[in-house]
């Protein structure tokens, strides 16, 4: 179990899978404080976003997304139980409303039939197990990632994939967990 760091749902706890390695509060803490380091005057990032939590196991990252303003967010795991455990935090949270939960493996991830990609995307794959970089050409492809994207990876530090086709916007090393903030504005979306 962990709790939600800040915003309107700040200490609320949720559940985690046992399938899941959920990132530290210190870590998320972290994470979310360089995210909120992007608006003026450090806070507001979140404030109208569309969030898309790629591997999102307990659905944490989408959840404090939302917790701070974001205005949908997006589930995406392969794990009949995660997926389980998020539905039963929208519900604590009370956001079912603006979640959408979706049972599918990244990679197999239909086109979106949004008519914009989403603004932020969380990258948080089990370390070492599935390509960053392969999940972002099929997201590109599938229109839920755009030049307009701001992306969040989270990587195990002494193993990391080159992202040298994003710009990068800032980085941080926390142990053995690397963050990376990358914009999307390189990208070719007419694959």
């Amino acid at each position: 179990m962990i709790r939600i760091i800040s915003g309107k749902f700040k200490g609320i706890s949720i559940d985690v899978p046992d399938s899941a390695r959920p990132t530290l509060s210190r870590r998320r803490q972290s994470l979310f404080d360089m995210l909120e380091a992007m608006s003026p005057g450090g806070n507001g990032f979140f404030k109208e976003k569309t969030v898309l939590d790629c591997f999102a196991g307990s659905g944490a990252f989408g959840l404090e997304a939302i917790s701070r303003g974001a205005f949908r967010a997006y589930f995406v795991d392969f794990d009949a139980k995660a997926i389980s455990l998020i539905r039963l935090n929208l519900i604590k949270m009370k956001t079912e409303d603006i979640s959408t939960i979706i049972h599918s493996d990244i990679l197999k991830l239909r086109r979106c039939n949004r008519r914009e990609a989403v603004d932020l995307a969380f990258m948080d794959p089990p370390y070492g197990e599935i390509s960053i970089l392969k999940t972002l050409e099929h997201l590109i492809h599938t229109g839920w990632i755009s030049e307009k994207t701001i992306l969040v990876t989270e990587e195990d530090s002494r193993k990391t994939e080159n992202f040298c086709a994003y710009h990068e916007i800032t980085s941080k090393t926390i142990g053995n967990t690397v963050f990376k903030i990358l914009n999307c504005t390189s990208i070719n979306t007419t694959k």
